[in-house]
């Protein structure tokens, strides 16, 4: 999930998260030739730093597919039934962890070892449409 201090990316460019590279790239050149400290030394360099963040993860695909990622999830998060910590969840076998949902269904998540839960983590219940999000 976006943490706190994570701008969106989109906005700090100002395109949309439907933009594609091109708009992306144009975005960035034009914020540049206006934020450049070598262009305007009466610019902060921090705002330089964040569209120059910005771009690199929005220009690269694996790197825009993960920002994309933690956004929705950032933004969806509130929408959810509840945040769960992985603790409140019960080990009936090995690395198989169960909680039991309102309609009398359950939200299973399987783990291989401690890392795969280095992040939160959405699990649908196997009874209906509910969903959770899973934190560390």
């Amino acid at each position: 999930m976006l943490n706190e201090e994570e701008p969106d990316y989109y906005e700090v460019l100002g395109v949309e998260p439907k933009a594609d590279v091109k708009l992306i790239r144009a975005a960035y050149y034009r914020l540049a030739q206006t934020f450049h400290p070598d262009k305007n030394s009466s610019i902060n360099s921090d705002q330089f730093q964040r569209i120059s963040k910005a771009y690199t993860a929005l220009s690269d695909p694996s790197l825009r597919a993960a920002y994309d990622s933690r956004r929705f999830l950032k933004i969806t998060a509130d929408s959810f039934l509840d945040k769960i910590s992985l603790s409140e969840f019960e080990e009936r076998e090995l690395r198989l962890f169960y909680y039991s949902c309102r309609c009398g269904g359950l939200f299973q998540l399987g783990l291989i070892d401690d890392s795969d839960l280095q992040s939160s983590v959405v699990v649908n219940c196997d009874s209906c449409s509910i969903q959770i999000l899973v934190e560390p």
